[in-house]
């Protein structure tokens, strides 16, 4: 692992900032959330989960306290992440051009799986949903400097429920397996669907395009193989 990110596979490495994950079932996007938790965890990160179908992040919550399902409960955790990153931005702001790195500061990373559900107008009332979409949009866009991030896990991604506008603020993009045509655009305006180019779509295997690195077009990559580690095991320990 390189000190400044995290090592994905002898290729990729990426960023310490905003991560998207899109994966159907099956491909192997539960397993590279739960290595990016532990690579996160090993550098010493806060995390805020958000599940909203109670699933692989919600049984975390014995070990993350700040693990989260109920809509009301959602806002609440994001109303507290963006005045604790108001807060940096108010203590930690005194010299141009520094972040939270060059005053000791830990990243804090807020993980949603199954972010459709979560920003779908079925999961909660107007105005809990408007309240987490207004959060998260504040959280993407003036988080970086204070070291505040976010992990957008989802099966597709689609502009019914992400600002495209948004998608730019994604330093890494993964795509595990398939994928339609939408969650493609999505993930890497910059290339036709037609001209995807070539790779390995079998569980754990995708692509990936990381921001500033020169490159045109997303690349292949492969996922930490995860099979016999035990993810919850090993959180417990860093935990």
């Amino acid at each position: 692992m390189k000190s400044n990110g995290i090592q994905i596979d002898e290729l990729t490495s990426i960023p310490i900032s905003h991560i998207a994950v899109s994966g159907v079932t099956g491909a192997g996007k539960t397993q590279l959330i739960g290595y990016l938790l532990i690579e996160l965890l090993k550098k010493h990160s806060k995390l805020i989960l958000i599940d909203p179908k109670y699933s692989d992040l919600y049984s975390l919550k014995r070990y993350i306290p700040d693990t989260y399902a109920k809509p009301t409960e959602i806002a609440a955790a994001l109303r507290v992440a963006i005045e604790n990153m108001n807060q940096r931005y108010e203590y930690h702001n005194s010299e141009w051009g520094k972040d939270y790195r060059n005053y000791g500061l830990n990243p804090v990373f807020v993980i949603i799986d199954e972010a459709a559900s979560l920003l779908g107008t079925s999961f909660a009332d107007k105005e809990t949903r408007e309240e987490i979409q207004s959060r998260l949009l504040e959280l993407i866009l003036r988080g970086r400097q204070a070291g505040f991030f976010l992990i957008l896990a989802s099966q597709r991604f689609s502009s019914e429920w992400i600002d495209t506008s948004l998608r730019a603020q994604f330093t890494s993009r993964f795509l595990l397996g398939e994928t339609d045509r939408e969650s493609f655009k999505m993930l890497f305006p910059m290339l036709d669907y037609n001209d995807i180019p070539y790779y390995n779509s079998e569980v754990g295997h995708g692509l990936v395009y990381v921001q500033g690195r020169n490159w045109t077009i997303p690349r292949p990559f492969t996922a930490p193989d995860m099979t016999n580690i035990n993810v919850t095991a090993e959180i417990a320990k860093l935990v």
